[in-house]
């Protein structure tokens, strides 16, 4: 008969590792990092900027050395990929109205970030595609506002406000055609 000690001591092993094996399972499936995952492989690996929709698990990235834009969807299923200068410009939107917008012939308009939103915030990509103009990344809803991994109100409008600015300045510097890059020695 088998020593009563060794059993438990087995059946023990046995469960904290299908729990570890669960929690790397669980971690490595975070909808965050599927749809980086997503991103990464259409862009080729680079990553340099990106933002994320959990709520609705879409997300958008850059990869400068290339000039690509990826729109991803499907919790980083399905991507479709632009060239930047295809970027038209991009709006942050509060409750449907236009509060902000970056576009490439026009200075960046920031929204207040004291300005109420009832409803949702969302970011709005135009690109220069007839089948598929755009693209929503919904930074704040009032339906999802318990969610942790949702920010409040202010600071989805302030990142918002951030990715405008960024948004201008790359689109100012891809029109100019003075985008360079560093070279390795």
């Amino acid at each position: 008969m088998a020593h009563p000690g060794a059993l438990f001591a087995l059946v023990g092993a046995v469960a904290v590792l299908s729990i570890g094996v669960r929690l790397i399972a669980d971690a490595y499936n975070e909808t965050g990092r599927r749809i980086l995952r997503g991103l990464r492989k259409v862009l080729g690996g680079d990553l340099q900027a990106f933002i994320i929709d959990y709520g609705r698990g879409c997300g958008i990235g850059f990869n400068f050395a290339s000039c690509t834009i990826a729109a991803a969807w499907d919790v980083g299923a399905w991507c479709r990929l632009y060239r930047i200068d295809e970027l038209a410009g991009v709006e942050l939107l509060v409750d449907g109205q236009v509060a902000g917008w970056a576009f490439a012939d026009r200075q960046a308009w920031t929204a207040d970030e004291a300005l109420p939103a009832e409803k949702h915030v969302v970011l709005r990509h135009m690109f220069d595609d007839p089948r598929h103009p755009q693209f929503m990344l919904e930074l704040w809803s009032a339906e999802r506002e318990t969610d942790d991994a949702i920010p409040d109100v202010a600071t989805a409008i302030e990142k918002g406000n951030s990715w405008l600015d960024g948004m201008a300045a790359l689109m100012s510097t891809v029109r100019r055609d003075r985008f360079v890059f560093d070279k390795a020695a």
